[in-house]
């Protein structure tokens, strides 16, 4: 992994992206946005034959350590590497954070959206909602997430 002082020395950043400083490729230029968006949403960069991932440089970038080695999208979009959009935290935090553990879903006996949040390995209850949108916005609440 490139530690900060590389990181600043190849990038600039500015809304959520890395620009290249240097050249790194005869068909690279200088100011040119860095990293390609894959399959998986995710933005990677390739420097001298290694992929980084552009959120990780970006942390990097801005704080330095990996104290909990997983940087984690606040709204779930892998491409939305804006530093506010990102944390450092545990895996386990991050997988809380995934699309099919999103919080909320339909009940079919009550015929609302339910909603609940776990901590600390328990489960705690929000409701039942009318709509998806009202189940998310308090599962994301509860979570500190907006």
């Amino acid at each position: 992994m490139l530690n900060q002082s590389e990181i600043k020395t190849l990038f600039t950043y500015a809304n959520g992206s890395l620009y290249w400083k240097i050249s790194p490729a005869k068909n690279v230029k200088v100011n040119t946005k860095a990293g390609t968006q894959m399959t998986d949403g995710y933005v990677c960069i390739r420097y001298r034959g290694i992929g980084y991932k552009a959120h990780r440089l970006i942390w990097i970038y801005h704080y330095e350590d990996l104290k909990y080695s997983t940087i984690d999208h606040l709204n779930g979009n892998r491409s939305d590497n804006r530093i506010e959009n990102l944390r450092n935290v545990t895996q386990k935090v991050n997988q809380q954070n995934r699309q099919f553990a999103k919080g909320y879903c339909w009940s079919k006996r009550a015929g609302q959206f339910q909603a609940q949040v776990e901590r600390n390995g328990k489960k705690i209850w929000l409701g039942y909602y009318p709509s998806a949108t009202l189940a998310r916005d308090a599962y994301l609440q509860e979570k500190g997430l907006c």
